[in-house]
């Protein structure tokens, strides 16, 4: 509830922000990021174990708005919906990530370009959309579903770059993810008694998740 809160307000900001006289270039957009991560972490009821990743993320959008010549508000969105294998069967996982921060650059030019540090507070929610069946030593069939919530602090520096015109920006972060707080409910359903078995479970995972990013954006302001 914490953080949705805090990201709720965030957007409110964000609009507020936005309806203050706005100079070229205070908006930026990344379009397509790309993204190095190490993961050591792995979804419930996966026998997948995650390292070294390269990522597309075609589901993720940032938004960022410039607030003085130093610091920018920034928010970014990203949507996944995977296939995963494992001995029980396969499952399908949809995963959402909200990231709230805020920015501060070292560069003079007033332009969000430069050397940054920027900090936040994520969320995520991950789930599996379909149940995982298998036969129990009963011979009862039993479905699997599961259900995992995420609050994490973000630390991450990098450098941007405004490209032709200034209509454009190279972004370069490396970014280090703390947990702070974790959920995870697993749901065991027997299909011939219809009988429920929840296991809830609330820990700090005390992971740290470092990935590069390498973000393409769009820049851009609204001139009456």
């Amino acid at each position: 509830m914490l953080i949705k809160a805090a990201s709720i307000t965030f957007v409110i900001l964000l609009i507020l922000c936005s309806s203050l006289k706005s100079n070229a270039q205070d908006f930026n957009i990344n379009i397509l990021p790309f993204r190095v991560a190490y993961d050591s972490d792995k979804k419930p009821l996966s026998d997948k174990d995650y390292g070294l990743r390269l990522l597309i993320l075609f589901k993720y959008l940032e938004i960022e708005r410039k607030i003085n010549n130093k610091f920018s508000l920034n928010l970014g969105v990203y949507y996944s919906h995977k296939k995963d294998r494992q001995s029980l069967g396969s499952y399908r996982y949809l995963y959402y990530n909200l990231d709230p921060s805020i920015r501060y650059y070292f560069n003079k030019k007033n332009n969000m370009s430069g050397f940054y540090l920027s900090s936040g507070i994520s969320y995520n929610r991950s789930s599996s959309l379909n149940s995982g069946r298998f036969a129990s030593i009963d011979g009862s069939i039993k479905e699997n579903n599961f259900y995992y919530d995420a609050i994490n602090f973000n630390l991450s520096t990098g450098y941007k770059v405004a490209v032709i015109k200034n209509r454009f920006s190279i972004d370069f972060k490396i970014n280090e993810i703390i947990n702070i707080f974790a959920k995870e409910e697993i749901i065991t359903i027997d299909t011939q008694n219809s009988i429920e078995i929840i296991n809830n479970h609330n820990y700090q995972n005390n992971i740290y998740k470092p990935y590069l990013d390498l973000k393409l954006g769009y820049r851009f302001d609204f001139k009456k």
